[in-house]
C-alpha cells in the first residue's frame, strides 16, 4: 500500500516509485495507492489500523497536523506487524525525536528537508529504476519539486536538458493542476506512450482554463487584500484558494509575510449555489455543525522563516501549524482567529 500526499509532490513521489523494481516486488500499482492531506491521514491510518491486514506500507511527502497522533498511529501499526516505511522532507517539531521514537520500534525513516520529495524518492530508487524509464521518471520529479517551490541545483540540471516541448508539458501540468491523480499517472507512465496528442490535448485545454482563473484569484487578491503590518499582509478568500492566494500576495512588493484565511464564502456563482443547497439541507435535517466547522484553516507564504512561530503559536490557540520554513499552514479555532493574529504580529516583529 501507498500512501501520499494529494498535491504534485506527493504524486509525483508515488509514480516516481511505481517505476521502480522494489514496487513491482511488492505488487504495488496505480490501483493500491491512497492519498491524504495533513488532516485527513489521521483518519486514513485509523481505518487502516482496525479495518487491515498487517501489510506493507510506504509514506510519502506526509507530515500531519497533529504529530503527536500521527506519531502514536504509527507506533500502533508497527505493533501490529505493519511494515511501514516514510519517506518526507517536512520539518518536524522536534524532528529527532519524532523519527527516533519511530525508528525505534522498526519503521524506516527517510528525511531530508533540503529538496522535493519527489527529488528524494528518485535518490532513494533510482537503482532500481530502468535506465530507459529515467525520462519519465525526471519528468515526474520536476513537477513536483517545481510544484513545491523545491528546485535544487540537480532538478534544474534535469530542467535544462529537457526538449522544449517537455518543458511545456511540465508547466501545463502545473497550471492545469493535478485534479485525479491516479488519472494523471496513468497518463504520464503509460497513455503517453501511446497517444501523446490526446494527452497534451487534454492537458493544454485544462491548462488554459486554469489559467484564466488564476488571473481571477489574482484580482480579488488583489482588491481584498488588508496590511496588518510593516511587511505582514492578510486576505480572507474562500479555503479552497488560501494556497494560491498566499502564494500571489508574497510576490507583491513590500510583502513578506502573506497570510490567507479560509473564512470567505466562495465567490463564483456556481460555488454560491452549492453553498445555499448545503445550508438548505442542513437546515431541514438539523444536521449539527461538526467540529471541524468550528476549525479555520490558514496559509502563510514569507520570504523569511516563520514555521517555527506558526507551529508555536497554533499550538498556544489550541490548534495545529507548520511546514516548510517558507511556505506552511495551521488549522486553529475560528474564535481565536483574532488572538491567532495578533500573537503572530508580535512573534514577527520579535524575529
Amino acid at each position: 500500500m501507498i500512501i501520499t500526499h494529494a498535491d504534485a509532490d506527493g504524486w509525483c513521489s508515488a509514480g516516481i516509485f511505481l517505476l521502480s523494481e522494489i514496487s513491482k516486488k511488492n505488487n504495488e500499482t496505480i490501483d493500491t495507492i491512497r492519498y491524504a492531506t495533513v488532516r485527513y491521514v489521521i483518519t486514513l491510518l485509523k481505518q487502516i489500523l482496525y479495518n487491515h491486514k498487517p501489510c506493507k506500507i510506504y509514506i510519502f511527502d506526509l507530515n500531519a497536523d497533529n504529530t503527536k497522533k500521527y506519531r502514536n498511529l504509527l507506533v500502533q501499526l508497527s505493533r501490529r506487524n505493519f511494515d511501514i516505511t516514510l519517506i518526507d522532507h517536512h520539518i518536524v517539531p522536534d524532528k529527532y525525536q519524532f523519527d527516533r521514537t519511530l525508528k525505534d520500534h522498526g519503521i524506516t525513516v527517510i528525511r531530508d528537508t533540503s529538496m522535493s520529495c519527489s527529488e528524494l524518492i528518485f535518490r532513494e530508487y533510482k537503482e532500481s529504476i530502468e535506465k530507459r524509464k529515467y525520462d519519465k521518471a525526471f519528468f515526474l520529479m520536476c513537477v513536483g519539486a517545481i510544484g513545491d517551490k523545491r528546485v535544487t541545483t540537480f532538478v534544474q540540471e534535469k530542467l535544462n536538458s529537457f526538449r522544449w516541448e517537455n518543458l511545456f508539458d511540465v508547466y501545463a501540468v502545473l497550471v492545469a493542476g493535478i485534479q485525479d491523480g491516479k488519472e494523471f499517472l496513468r497518463s504520464i507512465l503509460w497513455e503517453k506512450d501511446k497517444d501523446g496528442v490526446g494527452f497534451t490535448k487534454k492537458i493544454y485545454h485544462r491548462a488554459t482554463r486554469k489559467r484564466f482563473w488564476i488571473e481571477k484569484i489574482k484580482k480579488e487578491v488583489l482588491k481584498n487584500l488588508e496590511m496588518l503590518d510593516d511587511g505582514i499582509y492578510v486576505i480572507r478568500i474562500f479555503k479552497k484558494y488560501i494556497g494560491l492566494a498566499a502564494s500571489i500576495m508574497v510576490d507583491l512588493p513590500d510583502v513578506d509575510y502573506a497570510i490567507a484565511i479560509g473564512t470567505r464564502s466562495p465567490s463564483s456563482t456556481l460555488n454560491k449555489i452549492l453553498l445555499f443547497f448545503r445550508e438548505l439541507f442542513r437546515t431541514l435535517f438539523n444536521r449539527p455543525i461538526v467540529k471541524d466547522e468550528k476549525m479555520i484553516r490558514i496559509s502563510v507564504r514569507s520570504t523569511k522563516p516563520v514555521n517555527k512561530i506558526i507551529t508555536r503559536i497554533a499550538n498556544s490557540c489550541n490548534g495545529y501549524g507548520g511546514g516548510h520554513k517558507l511556505a506552511c499552514g495551521a488549522r486553529i479555532p475560528r474564535k481565536e482567529l483574532n488572538l491567532f493574529l495578533k500573537k503572530l504580529v508580535n512573534e514577527i516583529r520579535k524575529s
